[in-house]
């Protein structure tokens, strides 16, 4: 089990470079580790049904001396002015979690390493990580922007084929307690225990994977699947394909450019052979059929096959297994 993943988000220090009144800077800073008691209470409430942990990321070091809450006002300072109970809360994991360490992340933490969030183009390293580790965004409450529980930024990605990608990303915030309600069930659904085999999504496809539709074919490829690793690989695949969906329920869903990790499309010589194209053509629930040639590579020469459906704002899956036919 994973843990639950807040980042800090530099940016809203910025608000408060000019700031001159102390006591309003301690009312943010008693603000933030509310924010923080808030999550570890709820992490204890739900006896690790979800998360195991409570980890802050951080690209700031709420040591250094020239980190500010208000123009003379360090935030050494401030957290020194907590009672010791919140003081010692904030110290024991506030500084033991780098924003992100190439070294020893995997799976998720990839999107941080190969995609750019920024906010008012500035580069925003608290917010691309929460993004990353489909986390929450964690900020002082030092602007009207901040009083939010989704802030909407712009993601930078480079495609396989090298081209420059950009979109809109909603990353999970929080600057007060408010907040973290209306994040809970997002947040839940996200971390759902991983099925271990393919009849664990027996009825539950729709929970696990809400934004996509699937074929019969699809549905009975990956139900009839054992454990292990291509399984494993197949789950998350498939959980990219949701989380890029749920990404873009609010902006552009763009069929012919999915900035998808690793998404290909068939080549031309597939696209105009009317034999290849039908090996690529699967029929949705509800009768469409589709032409599913956008596609996601596996070990063993595996392919999930799919196509986007924008005017829905999901992803139907046509195909799961062997490589098709060229």
């Amino acid at each position: 089990m994973s843990a639950l993943n807040l980042a800090f988000n530099e940016l809203c220090l910025r608000d408060c470079e000019q700031q001159t009144d102390k006591q309003a800077a301690h009312s943010q800073m008693e603000s933030f580790v509310s924010v923080l008691l808030a999550f570890d209470t709820w992490l204890k409430d739900t006896r690790g049904r979800y998360w195991n942990s409570l980890l802050l990321r951080s690209s700031v070091s709420f040591y250094d001396a020239e980190t500010r809450l208000a123009k003379d006002y360090p935030l050494q300072e401030s957290i020194h002015h907590l009672e010791q109970r919140k003081r010692d809360f904030l110290l024991s994991f506030a500084t033991r979690t780098p924003i992100y360490d190439p070294s020893s992340e995997h799976g998720d933490a990839t999107r941080h390493a190969e995609s750019e969030i920024s906010l008012d183009q500035r580069s925003a390293a608290g917010l691309s990580a929460a993004h990353a580790f489909r986390g929450v965004a964690v900020s002082f409450p030092t602007a009207e922007r901040w009083e939010t529980h989704c802030i909407t930024a712009t993601l930078q990605r480079f495609s396989e084929q090298g081209e420059l990608h950009t979109e809109e990303a909603k990353i999970h915030h929080a600057s007060k307690e408010a907040h973290i309600d209306a994040l809970k069930e997002s947040l839940q659904n996200n971390c759902l225990p991983p099925p271990q085999i393919g009849r664990d999504l027996s009825g539950q496809f729709d929970r696990f994977f809400p934004y996509l539709i699937w074929s019969k074919e699809s549905e009975q490829s990956i139900s009839q699947m054992g454990g292990g690793k291509l399984f494993g690989q197949t789950v998350d695949r498939l959980a990219d394909l949701n989380h890029y969906a749920e990404q873009r329920q609010a902006g552009e869903f763009d069929i012919q450019h999915p900035t998808l990790k690793d998404a290909s499309d068939e080549s031309d010589s597939v696209k105009n052979n009317p034999h290849l194209r039908s090996k690529r053509r699967f029929s949705a629930p509800e009768g469409s059929t589709y032409e599913c040639f956008w596609h996601l590579k596996l070990g063993n020469g595996r392919r999930i096959h799919f196509f986007p459906l924008p005017q829905k704002k999901e992803i139907f899956v046509g195909y799961i297994g062997k490589h098709l036919p060229l």
